[in-house]
């Protein structure tokens, strides 16, 4: 059966009414289409944040996550999936990557741990000849060799035998994914199909000022929808 969804198009149309009924993006404040795009989806960006805020603080250490952003991938050696190489030890997580759950070796078929301060606490680590990954240290974000995308680094440990290729599969949460600016009628929101007008009530917020009549209106609307959209949130 189908369902209604809201398309890009659809968004910039309906925010062009909210906001000033201007008849295109050149006639607004704004004054282009691809101003109005990026508005769009930097909202999409913090869609998680904003929905974090309607949930119960978490613990030291935890975090909030919204529960349809949780993904899997296997790595690859080329792409800006979850990047290994032969012989190395040091891994590139997905450029989308907001949050990794954990790592899992298939060839060895185990886990493999994320563990930090490594030559602080782990020294056995460091002792280890090379062989099948023990464990992963998390590091800072940087641009990938070859790629040149900018995505989080980690390290393997032991290190990696010469010759073998990591053979990983990542669990975790990504960042809501952006949409095609040049496919403005066929590219959606990319969230649970429920929350598409979130992308029109949240923009049109940033949009309006607030002495505007009409801005309380779309922010109780916003509002509402990211309590809902809140219920579907994770701990982790």
């Amino acid at each position: 059966m189908a369902i209604t969804r809201l398309s890009l198009s659809d968004i910039e149309t309906e925010l062009l009414r909210i906001v000033g009924n201007y008849p295109t993006s050149p006639d607004s404040d704004w004054k282009t289409t691809a101003a109005l795009y990026r508005i769009i989806n930097t909202y999409g960006q913090k869609l998680v944040m904003k929905a974090a805020q309607f949930v119960k603080s978490a613990p030291p250490g935890r975090q909030v996550r919204i529960d349809m952003y949780r993904t899997t991938t296997n790595s690859t050696t080329t792409g800006s999936g979850l990047l290994v190489s032969s012989g190395g030890s040091v891994i590139y997580l997905p450029v989308n990557c907001d949050l990794p759950l954990t790592l899992y070796d298939r060839t060895a078929g185990a886990q493999v741990p994320f563990v930090r301060n490594v030559r602080a606490y782990h020294q056995d680590l460091l002792d280890m000849l090379p062989g099948t990954p023990a464990a992963c240290e998390l590091l800072d974000y940087v641009t990938v060799p070859v790629e040149s995308t900018w995505a989080r680094q980690g390290v393997l440990y032991p290190a990696t035998a010469s010759g073998v290729t990591p053979s990983l599969t990542l669990e975790f949460y990504r960042l809501p994914a952006s949409m095609a600016t040049d496919m403005a009628d066929a590219t959606y929101p990319d969230c649970d199909p429920k929350y598409d007008w979130l992308f029109v009530y949240g923009p049109a917020c940033d949009l309006l000022r607030p002495e505007n009549p009409t801005y309380e209106r779309y922010k109780a609307m916003e509002t509402e929808m990211l309590k809902e959209l809140a219920v579907t949130a994770k701990i982790v």
